[in-house]
């Protein structure tokens, strides 16, 4: 609950307030492959992710498409369901064993009405949620496949290691297959890269060295035509019996 409770003083709640939202929240752990939500099923709960991962799917002729995935530190609902007390259209699914801290609808509206700040609070995460599906819709209908995949890299890259490739491919809207394509032209670029800055390092330490070679080589031949002239000035000051430093 600790997770939960940090949650709540960095929105801004007080001890007593914090005391009192968390005691309306229950542990509930949920194994891999379970369902929190289902869909045709009305959704009566709001959960705080405190481990764990999951996918929001609907199902389209057999075929399942992943419309969101969610992780630690996030709230998991079948929003429209919650609020509605509709049948949910998806269904949300454990994709790895799961701690949640859950809390009824009758139990949330409660809260909404006793503290004032927390109908502030549910604001809040209708605003993200809003902000979440226009940025999504956006994308989708904006940008490429291979600029969403790459936008999820930058954005969400532990999403990369987490989530099954058939979940990404879905959330990307695209095939496994495209998805698979598009990951492998990614890293033949990086591969590319890597080899053209390899070989660019290796041109640079050849100059390098032959910089060097020659530094040595202008060095030698100072301190020789140093050795040469100062010898010259002994010969010099012997031969006409003066001083070595006068005939420099």
């Amino acid at each position: 609950m600790d997770i939960l409770r940090e949650f709540l003083q960095e929105s801004g709640f007080d001890t007593v307030e914090q005391s009192t939202i968390l005691s309306q929240f229950h542990r509930r752990e949920l194994s891999k492959g379970n369902l929190f939500a289902e869909a045709g099923r009305i959704c009566d709960q709001l959960a705080f992710v405190e481990k764990g991962l999951f996918q929001f799917f609907a199902d389209r002729d057999g075929d399942e498409i992943t419309t969101y995935t969610a992780g630690t530190a996030d709230f998991v609902v079948s929003l429209g369901s919650f609020l509605k007390q509709q049948p949910s259209r998806e269904s949300i699914r454990a994709l790895t064993d799961s701690v949640l801290w859950s809390i009824s609808r009758h139990s949330f509206n409660q809260l909404r009405q006793t503290i004032s700040s927390f109908e502030l609070f549910y604001m809040g995460l209708l605003e993200d949620q809003i902000n979440c599906i226009e940025e999504s819709r956006y994308n989708l209908l904006t940008l490429s496949a291979e600029e969403r995949y790459q936008k999820l890299m930058t954005d969400e890259p532990h999403l990369l290691q987490e989530v099954p490739l058939q979940y990404l491919a879905s959330i990307l809207g695209v095939t496994p297959r495209h998805l698979s394509r598009i990951r492998g032209q990614i890293r033949q670029l990086t591969i590319n890269h890597q080899g053209w800055l390899t070989e660019r390092s290796g041109h640079l330490s050849k100059r390098l060295a032959y910089l060097t070679d020659h530094l040595c080589i202008v060095n030698q031949l100072t301190k020789r035509r140093y050795e040469i002239a100062t010898s010259n000035r002994v010969i010099i000051s012997e031969l006409f019996h003066i001083s070595p430093a006068l005939s420099a």
